[in-house]
Order: C-alpha cells, then structure tokens, then sequence
C-alpha cells in the first residue's frame, strides 16, 4: 500500500532496509552469542579473553548500526525535500 504512492515511496523503501538491517543485525547477534556459550571451559583465561571479544564486537555492531540508520535517515529527509 506504501509503495503504491509516490508520497510514500520514500517512507517504505527505508522502512524495508532498516527491516532487514534488523533481521541480519538479530542473526549477527545470535552468532555471537553462540560463540561463548558453546566454549566448553569456562573458568579459564580463554573464556575470558572470548568473552572481552564477543563484547568489543556487540559494541562495533552497535556503533555500524547506528551509522546504518543515521544515513537510512538523512536520505529520507533529502527525499522529504523534494516533495
């Protein structure tokens, strides 16, 4: 229905990035719990060196989504001015 105006055009191809940004995001995150979870040892250094990395790594996908969904919106906003 979105996609059907042009007024909306905008609106809905944005929403479907950021759609699937959230989905590969979610499966991304998954992966990377998964990882420390299935080490078997967890009271040694490796553990803790695997668990300091899964952190720093969540936190870098963090900061790659928010500038994913800074440019999602600057780009609707200079799709808004030209309505």
């Amino acid at each position: 229905m979105f996609a059907c105006s042009d007024a909306t055009k905008g609106i809905f191809n944005a929403w479907t990035r950021m759609m699937v940004i959230n989905l590969c995001f979610q499966w991304i995150v998954l992966i990377l719990l998964i990882i420390p979870i299935s080490f078997k040892e967890q009271s040694g250094d490796w553990f803790k060196l695997i668990m300091v990395g899964t952190i720093y790594l969540l936190y870098k996908m963090n900061q790659f989504m928010q500038e994913i969904f800074g440019k999602i919106t600057d780009n609707n906003s200079t799709n808004r001015k030209v309505f």
